[in-house]
């Protein structure tokens, strides 16, 4: 059997990664895991004490849109790369597994640019959930 107890959900404020929250916070709802959720600023430079407790502020209200009132949740600002900070998180953690969205730019963005997304599936050394929102057809 599979367990799961700790989740890693890295979100970025757009619809992508809420709607990766939403599949977080119902496997977590499922198997009664903790939900680990991470924004990571990559602005070089220091964070002014007052810009960083609107960062607070925004990313709770943000995650509270979402019903995660049942679950067990953690909230972590992490600085640097984003791919470095999410992989080296969930090892710290011991997270199980690593959701994240995806906002695929298309094949020559990914090829020229690379994706988060993609370095992370690379590199994980646990299992990533890749979400994207479904194309609904009119």
């Amino acid at each position: 059997m599979i367990i799961i107890s700790h989740l890693l959900c890295a979100i970025d404020f757009s619809d992508t990664s809420g709607y990766a929250l939403q599949y977080a916070a119902e496997i977590a709802r499922n198997r009664n895991a903790h939900l680990s959720i991470i924004y990571i600023d990559s602005t070089p430079d220091e964070m002014p004490p007052l810009r960083f407790e609107r960062l607070q502020d925004e990313f709770e209200e943000w995650t509270n849109k979402s019903n995660l009132s049942d679950i067990k949740i953690t909230r972590h600002i992490l600085f640097g790369a984003p791919e470095k900070e999410i992989l080296d998180f969930a090892l710290k953690i011991n997270a199980d597994m690593i959701i994240i969205g995806n906002r695929s730019h298309g094949n020559m963005y990914d090829l020229f640019m690379g994706s988060v997304a993609k370095s992370i599936i690379q590199h994980s050394p646990r299992p990533v959930l890749l979400v994207k929102i479904p194309i609904v057809s009119a």
